[in-house]
């Protein structure tokens, strides 16, 4: 995972769903159970985030661009549920 140290290996793999498709199936494993998800590359953003079995998102957060503090705000908002306020939110 060292390529994903730099901007060039990041941009080189940021879509690549060969690439992420392991990962991807290891956290829909642990998270669902379940084995084997189809894998696709989701919408472009700053993390490399994937659609399994057209249910589930995958996103993940690396060291460039402040992933760990991005990670910590989106998990705030998504445990404040904007939705009932009336705010448009994944």
């Amino acid at each position: 995972m060292d390529i994903l140290s730099t901007d060039a290996g990041y941009r080189q793999r940021f879509f690549d769903a060969d690439y992420w498709t392991p990962y991807v199936r290891w956290v829909v494993w642990k998270q669902f159970g379940v084995r084997n998800a189809a894998v696709r590359s989701g919408l472009a953003g700053t993390y490399p985030t994937f659609i399994a079995d057209d249910r589930w998102v995958v996103k993940f957060f690396g060291d460039l661009f402040e992933g760990e503090a991005t990670h910590a705000a989106e998990l705030c908002v998504g445990l404040l549920r904007p939705e009932r306020h009336g705010i448009p939110a994944p």
